[in-house]
Parts: C-alpha cells; sequence; structure tokens
C-alpha cells in the first residue's frame, strides 16, 4: 500500500485540453510525474449528479464521451482504467456510518470530468477509479459531511479527486453577453483561493454569498466537488494552478497535502 495520498481539486476544463497543446495541458501532464502513484482514485465529479449519493461499483467502466462539437480524436480516444467494486462497497460503508445516504450503482461509465484528467496524468490507465456523484439539489455542508467521511481513505491508498470547475458559466463563455461583468470570474476565483489557503470551511459552506458566485455557477455541480475535497484534505490547502480559458473560465487547481496544512 502506498503512504498517505493528497487530495486535489481539479477544474477539469474543455475536452480539448486532452489533444490540444496549452498551460492547462502541460500542467495535468507535469502532475501526474509529482504526484505520489495512488492505489487507487476516487474521482469525485461534477458530471455525476444524483438526489443522494451514489459511489459506482463498476469493474470495468466503458469511456464515456459526454460531449459534442469536437474533433474526431476526442470520440475515439479512450481511457481503460479498471474500477475497483470492493473499495466502492468500502466507500459506501464509511458514508453510512457517518449517517449519509448512499447506494452503490454498477455505473457502467466513467466521464470525461474523470477520465481527460486522468488521462494526462496517468496516460496508461492502470490505476483502478472509483467515481463518486454529486448532489446539486444539497448544500456545501452536505458535501463537507461526505469529504470528512472520505478522509480515512487517504491513509489507505486512495487519492481523492474532485473534478469541476472553479467557474463554470459556459452561457458567457459561448456568448460572452453585453450584461456580462468584466473580471468577475477572477473575483470570485479569488475568493475561492483565499477560502482554501485560509482553511476556512464556514466561508466555503456559505459559498453562495461570495462575489458574482450566482453568475460563475448558474448550476452548482461543477462548485460541489470542492466543499468534498477541502473537508477531506483537513481545511487549508494550496493552489497549484490559476489560469483561465478566456474571461468566464477559471481553471484554478488545488492540493490538500502536508505542506498545505503548514502554517505560513
Amino acid at each position: 500500500m502506498s503512504g498517505r495520498q493528497p487530495v486535489l481539486f481539479l477544474s477539469h476544463g474543455s475536452p480539448l485540453v486532452l489533444v490540444e497543446p496549452s498551460p492547462h495541458r502541460t500542467f495535468l501532464q507535469e502532475l501526474g510525474r509529482q504526484l505520489p502513484r495512488p492505489d487507487i482514485i476516487l474521482s469525485v465529479t461534477a458530471h455525476w449528479t444524483t438526489p443522494e449519493v451514489r459511489v459506482s461499483t463498476a469493474a470495468h467502466p466503458a469511456t464515456l464521451h459526454d460531449f459534442s462539437g469536437f474533433p474526431p480524436a476526442l470520440r475515439q480516444a479512450r481511457y481503460a482504467a479498471p474500477g475497483h467494486p470492493p473499495m466502492a462497497l468500502r466507500i459506501a460503508a464509511l458514508l453510512r456510518t457517518a449517517g449519509l445516504t448512499v447506494e452503490p450503482e454498477d455505473r457502467a461509465v466513467i466521464d470525461h470530468g474523470t477520465w481527460i484528467p486522468l488521462a494526462l496524468m496517468w496516460p496508461d490507465g492502470d490505476i483502478p477509479v472509483v467515481e463518486l456523484s454529486v448532489q446539486p439539489g444539497r448544500d456545501a455542508f452536505h458535501h463537507m459531511a461526505v469529504g470528512r467521511a472520505l478522509a480515512p481513505l487517504r491513509d489507505q491508498g486512495v487519492m481523492i479527486i474532485g473534478s469541476g470547475g472553479v467557474t463554470h458559466n459556459l452561457r458567457d463563455y459561448s456568448a460572452m453577453p453585453p450584461d456580462m461583468p468584466f473580471g468577475y470570474a477572477d473575483l470570485f476565483a479569488d475568493w475561492v483561493g483565499a477560502a482554501v489557503a485560509a482553511g476556512d470551511m464556514a466561508a466555503m459552506s456559505d459559498w453562495g454569498k461570495a462575489p458574482f458566485a450566482d453568475r460563475s455557477h448558474p448550476t452548482d455541480e461543477h462548485f460541489l466537488p470542492l466543499p468534498v475535497t477541502m473537508a477531506a484534505g483537513g481545511g487549508r490547502g494550496r493552489r497549484l494552478f490559476a489560469e483561465g480559458d478566456g474571461p468566464v473560465l477559471r481553471l484554478d487547481s488545488f492540493i490538500w497535502d502536508d505542506l498545505a496544512a503548514c502554517p505560513g
């Protein structure tokens, strides 16, 4: 079994990151080389939304191409990482012990929020991956409870990765409407970075009061992996990447590890 694993929040960005050069692509490739290799990856993914928590028990999930309008190379890409049913059941037991409602599900696919960043970080696809859903109908406090329940997995060789986006307003990204406040995504991302650096769980639990929160996230699903990972990581984290894709989509990513936990 590997040693204690860090926790990550990754803004997965556009699927194009897999095939087009960019600072974001380089960051993900280098991150995979720098991190300790986990035994298992638990992906808390924005692209699986359910009323209550679901954990995938699939042994051999297929690559889901849950996007359209992209080059054929993306449609042909495959990521053949296996699942890990015993770990999925262990995760479900942890969540139930914490008083949370959770059901295992033999989800036959692995979505692009999970497999595209992993294909850049660990392209061989030989690390088992388990997916966990988010609940847009539930608040950040609920998602932090999920994260706290998952925290013991870090000492069992499991790397917890939240895959979403620090900002995710695709309408503004596509249309650049006249009413779009200039720089709003940067202001929201700055608030997120400060909350993570301070380990401010109270601020994160009430993130809807942050500057331009509603504009940055017209729907919640891409933000919700963040309170999960912040709680799983123990609060104080550090930012690893802080660039954007245009003026609307920020691609910030964070880590919770022993260095992040140190004061200063």
